[in-house]
């Protein structure tokens, strides 16, 4: 993102269209499934730079097959032009089928949703260890994690 044009520095120039507290979104498919449900403490829309930002905020992800991911975060950014989404600061993500959780500082949910990724530390945690890694990319539909490098782990073996 160029600088000058971040969601933080296009607030300070406008001021939000309008703003929501306590919001609950569901987004649909084309065929009628849910892609997302999304909740926040509060929420402002800037029309100018088509954008919003949320406030400590709560997503469940669908999957094609039903599964879903579930996050939480103190910030998200929607990106409005390109449909992406971008969660900042304490952010946790789990699986519950799984008894997986990823926790970041920030990470970056592409136009489907199909994928995210961040460049920054990543800690993971499942019932046989915790793994940590800088950098690491999802793919939330194949349930598939890349780690990309500094790569650590404890596992317990039974």
């Amino acid at each position: 993102m160029e600088e000058g044009n971040s969601p933080a520095a296009t607030e300070q120039a406008e001021t939000p269209q309008f703003f929501v507290d306590q919001s609950l979104t569901t987004e649909y498919r084309e065929d009628g499934s849910i892609d997302y449900q999304f909740n926040s403490e509060h929420f402002d829309y800037y029309k100018n730079s088509d954008h919003a930002e949320g406030r400590m905020v709560y997503f469940i992800f669908f999957n094609g097959s039903g599964q879903s991911w579930h996050s939480r975060a103190d910030q998200a950014t929607f990106f409005n032009d390109s449909k992406k989404i971008q969660l900042r600061g304490n952010v946790r993500i789990w699986q519950p089928t799984r008894n997986l959780e990823l926790t970041t500082d920030e990470i970056a949910f592409n136009e489907t949703r199909e994928y995210a990724q961040t460049d920054k530390p990543v800690t993971i945690k499942s019932t046989v260890g915790v793994t940590h890694s800088t950098g690491m990319i999802i793919d939330l539909q194949q349930e598939k994690l890349q780690l990309l490098s500094a790569v650590t782990g404890s596992y317990h073996v039974k």
